[in-house]
């Protein structure tokens, strides 16, 4: 299947808008579905284990912050000092996830703004930066470009995106079955045609992220593809 990239509406939206709000809404469902909380955790658990100290992570197009709360409940509470960084060019991380965060360690910084530029300034001292349905918004030449910032100032980087194939078309087209708003239909096929399959991902970092990190780009769960690279050894 051609990979194909087309503007998605609720990009268009202000945040408040109330098809933006349902849009948000079905898109915590959708994870949910996905799984990918648990994926997250699964592939990120060493970090936590590995860490000696306060751990800092960013996410990258975390929306209303749902599922960085719901990977980072599963941790449990963390080092003093361990710090969260939400960026997203949208206003619209909810107060009670970040609260929620804050009662086991995390300190919260909220970065709305485009993710290339906060990749321009970013932290060098980052854990783990992670994305769920977000890098495939991007063409391969953008995201070798991010891929370039972003390997000067995070230790591990991790994406869960849609799967471009057959399957994940079948997904899209079921998500009518959950009445989800026509926005999120719409985008959803779009999504996937503008998802990634085999090692697509990992020819873009060749170059991009340095040659001696671990990498593994494969296939998980019914409908999602998983890109993971990092600079430890012998974690993957």
């Amino acid at each position: 299947m051609h990979r194909s990239i087309q503007p998605e509406i609720l990009d268009t939206l202000p945040s408040d808008h109330p098809s933006a709000l349902a849009c948000r809404k079905d898109l915590r469902i959708i994870n949910r579905c996905m799984n990918h909380a648990w994926l997250l955790e699964r592939h990120t658990r060493w970090i936590r284990n590995k860490k000696d100290g306060p751990i800092r992570i960013a996410e990258l197009g975390s929306g209303d912050g749902s599922l960085a709360c719901r990977l980072l409940k599963q941790w449990g509470p963390v080092e003093e000092g361990s710090q969260v960084i939400f960026v997203d060019q949208a206003p619209c991380l909810e107060k009670d996830h970040a609260q929620q965060l804050t009662a086991l360690g995390w300190q919260i910084e909220n970065q709305v703004m485009d993710v290339f530029q906060w990749a321009e300034k970013a932290p060098t001292d980052i854990d783990l930066c992670f994305a769920s349905l977000f890098i495939h918004h991007f063409s391969f030449q953008q995201i070798g470009q991010l891929f370039q910032k972003l390997s000067r100032h995070t230790k591990a980087f991790l994406c869960l995106e849609p799967r471009r194939d057959w399957k994940g078309l079948i997904g899209a087209k079921a998500l009518g079955c959950l009445r989800c708003h026509p926005i999120t239909l719409n985008d959803a096929l779009i999504s996937v045609q503008a998802g990634f399959r085999h090692k697509e991902l990992s020819h873009i970092a060749d170059g991009n992220f340095p040659p001696n990190w671990e990498r593994v780009e494969r296939p998980v769960g019914p409908f999602s593809h998983l890109f993971l690279t990092t600079c430890f050894q012998g974690v993957l």
